[in-house]
């Protein structure tokens, strides 16, 4: 974690004419977001289990289990960094990150595809500058932001997202 995002200090974004403070990833986004991508796991085995026979819909809703049990859908893992490739589950964590400062219903999903539809660059680089951590790989340009720090040379260490 980020010295910003332990002391929770935003990063600011401006978006038509208004400005909007983007929160850290402190552990409560992170958790809030984890819960998010394990209930489109859930969301996606419901979607497919009628279509399945029972005794493979048995073993796919095993697989999703063990796969929430295990963390596969933990902040830094590897599915939350193919996640973050997605622009639908960045919008979510960029609302997430939206909320956390601003309470009081200035933000909503609509206003964040909004600024994802005008401005992608812009609310990848507000995230990151959130979460500035020198252990973490400068994104390029476009590019999800970052979760994981990138891999040492030797190739011990996690994978870069």
């Amino acid at each position: 974690m980020s010295i910003a995002a332990a002391i929770a200090e935003p990063a600011l974004y401006s978006f038509e004419d208004k400005e909007y403070k983007v929160h850290p990833w402190t552990f409560e986004i992170q958790g809030k977001f984890e819960r998010y991508m394990e209930k489109q796991a859930m969301d996606a085995y419901h979607r497919v289990a009628s279509s399945l026979a029972p005794e493979d819909a048995e073993k796919a809703l095993a697989s999703v289990l063990r796969d929430i049990a295990n963390g596969s859908y933990a902040f830094g893992s590897d599915n939350i960094g193919k996640a973050l490739a997605n622009p639908v589950h960045v919008r979510y964590l960029m609302f997430l990150c939206l909320k956390k400062n601003h309470p009081e219903g200035a933000v909503d999903q609509a206003l964040v595809r909004r600024m994802q539809d005008k401005d992608y660059r812009g609310i990848i680089r507000a995230m990151n500058l959130a979460n500035t951590d020198p252990n973490l790989r400068e994104p390029a340009s476009g590019e999800a932001p970052a979760t994981a720090p990138a891999s040492p040379s030797d190739g011990s260490g996690p994978a870069a997202p």
